[in-house]
């Protein structure tokens, strides 16, 4: 056990903060900031330094020169360290600037070894687009509609595996409502497949990330599928078209605008 006792404090030349009497002292550097990782302490490990601005003392606990680690030491927070970058695998890894991007363009695993300084996530999650709707001689399929789209950044991630599930396209068909896109997953982000595009006979387009255009008909025309199927903020996609009269089809939606 140590202890400090004292019943003299007295500033020392502006700049540091001497306890007790001349040869008998503990002398605190001040200054009106916080220590930086290249505060480079000639004491080593042990060091002090003290905010005269906010009171917040600090404790140098790992002295590498330029990449020092300053402990808060009282009841405040805002530790100072060197930044640590994350660690993961999976998909195609490739640099942009001071980021790592993986893409996954099949179904697989994003592991996360090491959180670093900022454990949180940017991500971008598309899912399978639908195919058009079949049609006859006389009258047209409604276009697919695109996946959703989501997008944003600040998403937690701890050390652990991720499932990465990529949606597929819908198969393409000659007759009837076009197949509508699978959904894709990422944690707790689900981007909805697109919507089927419409019959060519006055069939609406099916619901999805983004709606599928109405099939083209002889008469009226028919509306297109609701994009945003289910309703995320922001949203994840647009409705399709609604095709014309004479055999206007519907384009689907897309993440930029309606069909």
């Amino acid at each position: 056990m140590s202890e400090l006792k004292t019943n003299k404090v007295s500033p020392s030349s502006g700049t540091s903060l001497a306890l007790g009497d001349a040869g008998d002292t503990v002398v605190f550097p001040q200054n009106t900031t916080d220590p930086a990782i290249d505060t480079n302490p000639a004491g080593g490990v042990g060091s002090m330094w003290l905010n005269t601005t906010s009171g917040e003392m600090f404790s140098c606990t790992d002295a590498t020169t330029d990449a020092n680690v300053w402990t808060n030491t009282g009841s405040g927070t805002g530790n100072v360290s060197p930044f640590t970058g994350m660690v993961a695998t999976g998909g195609t890894v490739t640099e942009d600037g001071d980021y790592k991007v993986h893409t996954f363009n099949s179904s697989s695993q994003f592991d996360v070894s090491i959180t670093g300084t900022t454990p949180q996530v940017e991500y971008l999650v598309i899912a399978g687009g639908a195919s058009g709707g079949g049609r006859n001689g006389t009258g047209s399929g409604g276009g697919g509609g695109a996946g959703g789209y989501r997008t944003a950044t600040g998403l937690a991630v701890t050390a652990t595996s991720y499932s990465i599930t990529v949606g597929a396209g819908g198969a393409g068909l000659t007759s009837g409502v076009g197949n509508s896109g699978s959904d894709s997953v990422f944690s707790t982000i689900t981007s909805s497949g697109g919507g089927g595009g419409g019959h060519y006979s006055t069939t609406v387009g099916a619901n999805g990330g983004s709606g599928g255009g109405g099939g083209g008909n002889q008469g009226s025309g028919v509306a297109g599928g609701s994009g945003n199927t289910p309703s995320t903020t922001p949203s994840q996609g647009n409705d399709g078209g609604a095709s014309v009269a004479t055999n206007g089809a519907g384009g689907g939606g897309g993440a930029g605008s309606a069909g």
